[in-house]
């Protein structure tokens, strides 16, 4: 039982930030899940405004960060200039229905998602009420280091997978229409199938036992982190990607008439931004629930 005394560092839970984390962390607080990838393209430049230089230091305890993958600028700028490359005029009818038929999977995809919207956040508040059930103030009296962000980490991971749960069946039929789609230009080919490799991963990732890897860490006296928590953040590193994502590179081959499901696909993407933004309220509930420091 905690005292009455004992001073308790808990985590505010404003939703402000997104759900993944960054590449590095420049400070202790910071976004949740990482921006989309800098060849996907935005909806607007108003995401900036999650970035920890105006977001978590404006409210340095707003949210944690996650240590996902760093994208180097100059790889990113590589992997543009190879997308820009021009398209031989003999490839031009295969590009056309390749990128017809991707505008077409992820907009299902993005509906899909945002249909299922209310069935996520039931998935994350069940894992809120689970975690208060089962676990309550199990990590009290722990300190914070590498461990305790170990096991954030795997929070993050569970909360994902919990949120992208209900749209599995959407995942596989995005996958299935799009992982054998080829355009001439071989760099924007391998992106899109990666990507649809990583996306149909994480849907069918089985969720961490984080009640049972926070126990085992408490039981040892914080000396040693549960094998089953590094696995688990290292599958999880690997797959972790958002919900649909346009490549810069797809641009070039779409047509005016296009346009119009473009612009509803990146909504589509943005209002999946959102949502996950706003799932940074149940993640510094579970983190407090726990009493575990990010």
């Amino acid at each position: 039982m905690i005292e009455p005394s004992r001073q308790i560092r808990t985590i505010p839970v404003e939703p402000v930030a997104a759900l993944r984390g960054l590449a590095e962390r420049p400070d202790p607080y910071q976004l949740l899940r990482p921006p989309r990838r800098a060849h996907a393209r935005r909806w607007c430049t108003c995401w900036g405004h999650w970035h920890p230089s105006e977001t978590a230091r404006a409210q340095p305890a707003i949210a944690y960060a996650q240590s996902m993958r760093v994208i180097a600028l100059v790889g990113a700028a590589s992997v543009a200039l190879v997308m820009a490359a021009p398209a031989p005029a003999s490839a031009a009818g295969g590009d056309a229905a390749a990128t017809q038929a991707y505008l077409s999977a992820s907009y299902a995809l993005g509906r899909a998602a945002k249909a299922k919207e209310g069935a996520a956040q039931a998935a994350l508040d069940g894992l809120l009420a689970s975690v208060r059930a089962e676990c309550p103030n199990v990590a009290a009296e722990s300190p914070q280091d590498t461990d305790s962000e170990q096991l954030s980490n795997e929070l993050v991971g569970a909360m994902i997978i919990a949120g992208t749960a209900p749209d599995r069946q959407a995942i596989a039929r995005y996958a299935r229409a799009v992982s054998s789609l080829h355009w001439s230009n071989g760099a924007l080919t391998r992106s899109v199938k990666t990507f649809a490799g990583q996306l149909s991963a994480l849907s069918t990732m089985a969720p961490p036992n984080l009640c049972g890897d926070v126990r085992n860490w408490v039981a040892s006296g914080y000396r040693s982190l549960p094998t089953t928590t590094v696995q688990f953040d290292e599958r999880y590193k690997a797959v972790n990607v958002p919900i649909g994502q346009l490549p810069v590179g797809l641009a070039r081959f779409e047509t005016p008439a296009q346009r119009g499901v473009v612009q509803k696909i990146l909504q589509l993407e943005q209002d999946e931004a959102d949502f996950e933004a706003r799932a940074v309220n149940t993640y510094g509930q579970i983190m407090n629930a726990m009493v575990l420091q990010p």
